[in-house]
Order: C-alpha cells, then sequence, then structure tokens
C-alpha cells in the first residue's frame, strides 16, 4: 500500500481524480486544500485511508507541518503530487505586480517548498514519485497568460533537472502538462520522458 501526498484538493478538480485513482487501487492519500471542510463529506467515505489537511502551499510552516502529519500517520510519502496551482489572465505589460507574485508564488515556488519537505523521505527509503502539474502553457506561451506560461516553463525546467538529480536516489519526477480541460473530466497524463 503507497501513500499519496495531493496538494490541492479541490472538489471536482485533478487532485480527487489522483486520490480516487490511488484509493481504488487501494493505496492510501493526503489530501491537501485550503479549505478542507469542503473535503469532509468525501473524506468520510473513504474511512481511514484518507487524511484530510488544511495548506496553503505558499506558507513553508504548514508544508512542512502537513508533510510531517502526513508521515505521522501513514509512515511516510511514497507518491508526491504537487497539484495545486492557478492561472491568472492578463497582459505582460498590464499585470499587477501583486498578481505576477502571486503566479509564481503558487505555481512554481511551493512547489519547490512541497518538494524540500518531502524528498528526504523518499531519499531515505530509495524509492518515490514526483508528479508535477505543469500545463500545455509550460510548453507554448498564449496570449494573456504570460505570467502563468513563464511559471509553468520554469516548473518544466526544475522537473527535468529535478529528476536527474533524485533518480541516483530511486526517485522518479514525472511532469503532467494538460491543455484545456474541464476538471470533472478524466484527462490524460503526458509524459515527457521524465
Amino acid at each position: 500500500m503507497r501513500t499519496w501526498f495531493i496538494t490541492g484538493g479541490t472538489p471536482g478538480g485533478f487532485g480527487l481524480v489522483y486520490a480516487e485513482a490511488a484509493l481504488k487501487q487501494g493505496d492510501q492519500v493526503v489530501v491537501t486544500a485550503r479549505r478542507p471542510s469542503e473535503l469532509r463529506e468525501w473524506a468520510a467515505s473513504h474511512g481511514d485511508r484518507v487524511l484530510v489537511l488544511q495548506l496553503d502551499v505558499t506558507d513553508a510552516d504548514q508544508v512542512r507541518a502537513a508533510v510531517k502529519a502526513a508521515e505521522e500517520r501513514f509512515g511516510g510519502i511514497d507518491v508526491l503530487v504537487n497539484n495545486a496551482g492557478r492561472g491568472w489572465y492578463g497582459s505582460v505589460e498590464g499585470a499587477p505586480d501583486e498578481t505576477i507574485r502571486r503566479t509564481f508564488d503558487l505555481n512554481l515556488f511551493a512547489v519547490v517548498e512541497v518538494v524540500r519537505a518531502v524528498l528526504p523521505g523518499m531519499r531515505a527509503r530509495g524509492d518515490g514519485w514526483i508528479v508535477n502539474m505543469s500545463s500545455v502553457a509550460g510548453l507554448v506561451g498564449g496570449q494573456g497568460f504570460g505570467y502563468y506560461s513563464a511559471a509553468k516553463f520554469a516548473l518544466e525546467g526544475l522537473s527535468e533537472t529535478l529528476r536527474q538529480e533524485v533518480e541516483p536516489f530511486g526517485v522518479r519526477v514525472l511532469v503532467v502538462e494538460p491543455g484545456a480541460f474541464r476538471t470533472s473530466e478524466p484527462f490524460r497524463v503526458t509524459n515527457r520522458g521524465l
């Protein structure tokens, strides 16, 4: 039985799609959300194989506390899914500085914090998966999404480098790059050799 740690567990989103798939194969999941009360009913239907934690991934102290709680409950994290993220629409010239910073804080720097918190346990066990949710916007820029694309391009480069760094420790890195989607619909995972 593997333990999954999934950020961004918004109802109807990719996070719960991952969680449901993990549960279906007999694994246990930790799902984080800024508003965990939205997941109470869903979690109750899965019993003790689910732990829901409140987490703002842009808060490093909360990240470390959530990872520690997950490890204490389930003994370790085998699969990390960095799913939390958001896109903001606006021009490169006209986007407010705060929006630009929030875009990078959530879509890049928060991923770094979560990876840094989870990776020591994976490295010590010599096994694990890190799944980073990117976007087709991380491959091709689109008008109106310049800063979102920039953050996802950075995530792509970070993930490719991370894959090389952690492979000797038995840890694998996968980047998922969905295009436009309805989060209540099934999705496909694209693996660019990671």
